[in-house]
């Protein structure tokens, strides 16, 4: 018959990882602060306003260092996204990190989900203060 792990038996193996799941919170919470009000001052006021996103990139262009980008880019997306489902149960940023690496990474249904939380009114409002703060115009809501 097999035992059951005890919870002393399951926080001695956390017990290595804990210091990394640690520096790592409070690694994304520097950048955080640093990114969020960086990003919400430099997204042109009418963004949310189109019906499908503005490519930064051409389609056509089957350039190497393109893919290698889009590549790394939705690598660390979803990197931080786990990292940040690790975090929800473990110390550290775990919601914030799971948005940062959301906000990262390339994926189909991405501009309208980020319409629906922009169009959320705390969301707006937070965000619009934000720029305000920082001599930005106010963001366009998006349409209904």
């Amino acid at each position: 018959m097999q035992s059951v792990p005890t919870i002393d038996y399951l926080m001695s193996l956390l017990d290595p990882v804990i210091p990394w799941l640690i520096t790592l919170s409070v690694i994304t919470l520097l950048i955080s602060v640093i990114a969020v009000p960086w990003v919400v001052t430099v997204v042109p006021t009418d963004y949310f306003t189109h019906r499908s996103r503005r490519r930064l990139h051409r389609r056509s262009n089957n350039s190497p260092i393109i893919w290698l980008w889009l590549m790394a880019k939705n690598l660390l997306g979803g990197i931080l996204v786990i990292l940040g489902l690790i975090m929800l149960v473990a110390p550290g940023q775990g919601i914030l990190t799971i948005l940062i690496g959301l906000g990262i990474a390339d994926f189909p249904g991405k501009y309208y989900l980020e319409r629906r939380l922009i169009g959320l009114p705390g969301v707006l409002r937070t965000v619009n203060w934000i720029r305000q703060r920082h001599g930005r115009p106010p963001l366009e809501a998006p349409p209904p």
